[in-house]
């Protein structure tokens, strides 16, 4: 009887061991797995109808892009790609044949986007990685677009 109590507890604490061992790496992964810390933008708008874009960041999983918009005026955004002459975002994002989505002011939004999936084996090499927004009020009169965003989202 003692026997079997002894074995009994070796294992449950060999168990315990190997699951404590696992916990650091698994935390230590997920947290390095993406891009989704916020930086804010500021630009000025002239009204002259064309874009503004925020910087160059990189894009590091298949997640959407977040965005939280502030200001007087709701924006258009779009995603764009370093090294390709496309947009990759809204419904129709993939293949470059993407489009403009409504961000509402005040409120985090979330914008679909195929930069991981559309250049997989480049995206591995090293290339596509980068994008950044254009921004396009929806009124065409001078103002302020700011807010945050980031490449990847949690």
């Amino acid at each position: 009887m003692y026997m079997k109590k002894k074995r009994m507890l070796n294992r449950i604490f060999a168990f315990l061991t190997a699951a404590t061992l696992a916990l650091p790496v698994g935390m230590a992964s997920s947290a390095t797995a993406s891009n989704w810390t916020d930086t804010e933008y500021y630009k000025d708008y002239s009204g002259d109808g064309g874009d503004v874009y925020t910087e160059w960041r990189q894009k590091q999983d298949s997640s959407s892009v977040y965005i939280c918009h502030q200001g007087s005026v709701d924006v258009f955004a779009a995603v764009l790609v370093s090294g390709y002459n496309g947009i990759y975002s809204g419904s129709n994002g993939m293949y470059g044949k993407g489009s403009y989505v409504g961000v509402p002011t005040g409120q985090g939004f979330y914008i679909i986007n195929y930069v991981a999936e559309s250049f997989k084996s480049d995206y591995n090499k090293g290339n596509y990685k980068y994008i950044r927004l254009a921004l396009c009020p929806t009124t065409h009169n001078q103002c302020s677009l700011y807010g945050v965003w980031s490449p990847d989202s949690i």
